[in-house]
C-alpha cells in the first residue's frame, strides 16, 4: 500500500493541477468542463489511501469550494477566479503562507508563534479593566450592556 503521507502529497499536487486547468477551462466560459475536472479530482482524492486524513480533506473542501463557485459566470468573475488562483498558488508549493483555517504548511518557529499567540488570547492574560466614563461629579462605571 502506498504511504499516506506520501499520498497526501500527491494529492495535493493532483489538485494544484486540477485547479490550474479548472480556472483555464472556466476563463474560456467552459465551466460543464472545470466542473467535470473538479468533480472527477474529488472522486480522486476521496478514494486515496490518504482520503481521511485532514490534508485530503481540507483539499476537497478547496475543490468543492471551487466548484461551487462555478455556479454561474458571474460568481465565478466575482469570486471563484481569485480563490482558484490562490488555492493552485498554495497547493503548487508545498510550504506556502496561505491556507484557510488549515496550518498544514507552517513550519515548527510559526508553530510556536501560534501557540503563544493562542496562550495569549485564551485567558492567560486578563482582561483590560472597565472604561470609566467621566462626567462633572469624576469617574463613573459605564452603562450595562
Amino acid at each position: 500500500a502506498p504511504d499516506p503521507d506520501l499520498d497526501q502529497q500527491r494529492n495535493r499536487v493532483v489538485a494544484a493541477a486540477a485547479l490550474k486547468q479548472a480556472k483555464a477551462l472556466a476563463d474560456k466560459r467552459n465551466r460543464a468542463g472545470a466542473k467535470t475536472l473538479l468533480n472527477e479530482t474529488i472522486a480522486s482524492i476521496e478514494g486515496s489511501v490518504s482520503a481521511q486524513s485532514n490534508f485530503s480533506k481540507a483539499l476537497v473542501m478547496d475543490l468543492r469550494t471551487s466548484l461551487g463557485s462555478l455556479q454561474s459566470q458571474n460568481a465565478y468573475r466575482s469570486h471563484g477566479q481569485k480563490f482558484m488562483s490562490s488555492k493552485e498558488q498554495t497547493h503548487s508549493v508545498q510550504r506556502s503562507n496561505f491556507v484557510d483555517s488549515q496550518d498544514y504548511y507552517q513550519g515548527g518557529s510559526k508553530a510556536k508563534i501560534r501557540e503563544k499567540s493562542k496562550a495569549l488570547t485564551h485567558g492567560a492574560v486578563p482582561p483590560p479593566p472597565p472604561i470609566l466614563f467621566t462626567s462633572s461629579q469624576g469617574a463613573v462605571p459605564p452603562p450595562p450592556p
